[in-house]
């Protein structure tokens, strides 16, 4: 199937790193998660959905195809180096009706992050802050079992479910769909830039960024070792027989290291776990990605090859 892309007009460099059925309120203040954010340029379907009301609320919108037939769920986890940003961001809502329309309902989510409830980010719910790994990743194994709940109200299939995300997102989806149990494992994951192993800061295009917020996100740093709780919270040393398939995208000399990529691919591999690996002959990071090309397909893009991935993987 071919896909409409809708490119972003505005790209956000932070980006570098009610009950079912009903839309949220809108009296009151709307709390997104980044300063950058905006509300929702481009309206979804349903626009904060409680997906998580203990021990604090966390929300999702819901894009659904302009068909209005009955497709498989997409859950999406933003970016923004696990502290701010949200599931508004411009480079997502740009592409978010695109997606959706490409055959999935779509649910972007917001997650508990590791910015500091006492200074949060500009428009953020400071109840969403203070939180270090992997608690984000638990929340996203949340949204996944409440989508396989709730997704039929809006229109999503009973069948499997994809994951994806991008940066600090890619690397929250590719944790839970590596650690989650039941339900909240996905049938399918895709994570572009996705940082699968924190360890290898010393290797990003940006290593003093990646480090800062690496160690932010985790709550300690690294001396002459990273200890436990750094590779507690890196994909890579989570792969097993068991996990769902992988799609992973990755630019060369980003701030995600392109070797963390390859040791995710490799140990998945090993395990006997089915493993698509789009290395970008370029810098670019996150959604930066969508409009290039993997190297070993040049004839369609990163945003083109994921979806019919996903497709082909969830047999939609």
């Amino acid at each position: 199937m071919e896909i409409v892309r809708i490119v972003s007009v505005a790209l956000v460099a932070a980006c570098m790193l009610g009950p079912p059925g009903t839309a949220a309120a809108s009296s009151g203040t709307h709390f997104t998660s980044g300063a950058a954010c905006p509300l929702n340029p481009l309206p979804p379907a349903f626009d904060d959905v409680a997906y998580m009301t203990s021990p604090v609320q966390a929300t999702l919108d819901v894009w659904e195809p302009a068909d209005g037939g009955v497709h498989p769920a997409l859950v999406f986890a933003h970016g923004g180096g696990w502290h701010g940003l949200c599931k508004e961001e411009d480079q997502f809502t740009s592409n978010a009706q695109a997606i959706a329309d490409a055959g999935f309902v779509v649910f972007a989510i917001d997650y508990r992050m590791a910015c500091d409830p006492a200074s949060p980010p500009g428009n953020v719910d400071p109840a969403l802050c203070g939180y270090r790994a992997t608690v984000p990743a638990q929340d996203v194994e949340t949204a996944v079992e409440w989508v396989r709940t709730n997704g039929a109200v809006y229109g999503a299939t009973a069948g499997p479910l994809g994951l994806f995300g991008t940066s600090a997102g890619g690397n929250l989806a590719l944790q839970a769909a590596f650690t989650a149990q039941g339900l909240a494992r996905p049938d399918a994951v895709a994570g572009w830039s996705g940082i699968p192993d924190l360890t290898m800061y010393q290797l990003s295009g940006d290593p003093a960024r990646l480090y800062r917020v690496a160690s932010n996100y985790v709550g300690q740093r690294c001396t002459h070792t990273c200890p436990a709780s750094w590779a507690n919270a890196s994909p890579v040393n989570f792969a097993s027989s068991d996990d769902p398939p992988a799609f992973i995208a990755n630019g060369t000399g980003e701030i995600s290291p392109l070797q963390a990529a390859q040791e995710l691919q490799q140990n998945l591999e090993a395990a006997g776990v089915p493993v698509t690996m789009c290395i970008v002959a370029t810098p670019d990071h996150a959604w930066g990605l969508q409009a290039d090309a993997c190297s070993t397909d040049p004839s369609t893009t990163v945003l083109d090859a994921t979806l019919a991935w996903m497709h082909a993987t969830l047999g939609a």
